[in-house]
């Protein structure tokens, strides 16, 4: 049997004391999209309740990657056309796709809702292998953007810069869909990083959002971790 040959996986660059756009945000998504994926293969067709939950966290696992397209396109991908022409171009491409993949995975769940039960296994396991597809090519496409794109936006700006970007980007994101990918970050992040994360949303968003994640890193995080975070944030125990 012929094994298949991968393509060597790009180095990633070993700048980490850079602004990194990409960071946090594709850590949460990989755990988004790896939950959502073994949610939907260990479904329970029959289960209604069940089924409609599942349904519910891959549909807005598809919202959230089809926001973050948009976000790209608005935000980061002129930046790198502004100073270095074509730079984007690749990964846009692979966003047309995307979209049309985000697309008919929709419809395809739409397609289990409405079937009769006997129906929903055989549908939802053509979800979950398109879902499989998807994550696949979004990993790779994530891989070449958390490398490539980086070192050309190191490249072509200063942290400062690099930071307004990240700040005008977020201010376009609405309350529940940066709620929502804040979220995943909490389980996702290491303590150093997510209480960068967490500074930021002190700083920029209303008390309450801050409150908010807070208790949810409470109720989420091992305690140890919980009172590093604490610790990092200089909040009181």
């Amino acid at each position: 049997m012929q094994l298949l040959e991968l393509e060597p996986v790009r180095q990633a660059p070993a700048n980490s004391s850079r602004h990194d756009l990409y960071g946090p945000i594709y850590k949460a998504f990989r755990a988004f999209m790896h939950d959502a994926l073994t949610r939907l293969g260990r479904l329970d067709a029959d289960d209604d309740v069940e089924l409609s939950g599942t349904i519910r966290q891959v549909e807005a696992l598809l919202q959230q990657l089809r926001h973050h397209v948009r976000h790209e396109k608005e935000f980061v991908h002129p930046a790198l056309e502004i100073r270095r022409p074509g730079s984007s171009a690749p990964t846009a491409e692979d966003h047309v796709h995307h979209l049309e993949q985000i697309a008919e995975l929709e419809q395809a769940l739409q397609a289990i809702a409405a079937a009769p039960a006997p129906r929903r296994p055989a549908l939802a396991m053509h979800a979950y292998r398109s879902l499989a597809l998807l994550i696949a090519e979004n990993l790779r496409h994530m891989h070449v953007e958390e490398t490539e794109n980086n070192v050309a936006l190191w490249q072509l700006y200063g942290d400062a810069e690099l930071i307004e970007i990240h700040r005008r980007l977020q201010r376009s994101v609405s309350p529940p869909v940066m709620r929502e990918m804040l979220g995943w970050m909490i389980g996702s992040l290491p303590t150093s990083e997510l209480a960068e994360v967490l500074a930021g949303v002190r700083a920029d968003a209303p008390a309450q959002e801050f409150d908010a994640l807070v208790a949810q890193a409470r109720h989420e995080l091992p305690p140890g971790r919980f009172q590093r975070l604490v610790q990092l944030l200089g909040l009181d125990a």
